[in-house]
């Protein structure tokens, strides 16, 4: 399954982080999106919320998901 992630976001211009492998970035202009990977779990980060949008937009068009909304504690 994690190849399958792998070639959906990576096709969409992210780039693996080479210190871990299942955290991936795109960066335009002065923006930031982040894909953490964990198990079963997805985290999309960033300051702007169109960005994560779009991300969410690029990984339910391969996959279901459920969008469990915003991240209060990650422990």
């Amino acid at each position: 399954m994690h190849d399958k992630i792998d070639k959906v976001i990576l096709s969409n211009e992210f780039k693996i982080k080479k210190v871990d492998k299942c955290v991936y970035v795109k960066n335009i202009n002065k923006w930031y999106a982040i894909v953490c990977l964990y198990i079963d779990d997805m985290f999309i980060l960033d300051k702007n919320n169109y960005m994560i949008k779009y991300t969410k937009k690029i990984i339910t068009y391969k996959f279901d998901i459920k969008d469990l909304g915003v991240v209060g504690i990650i422990l």
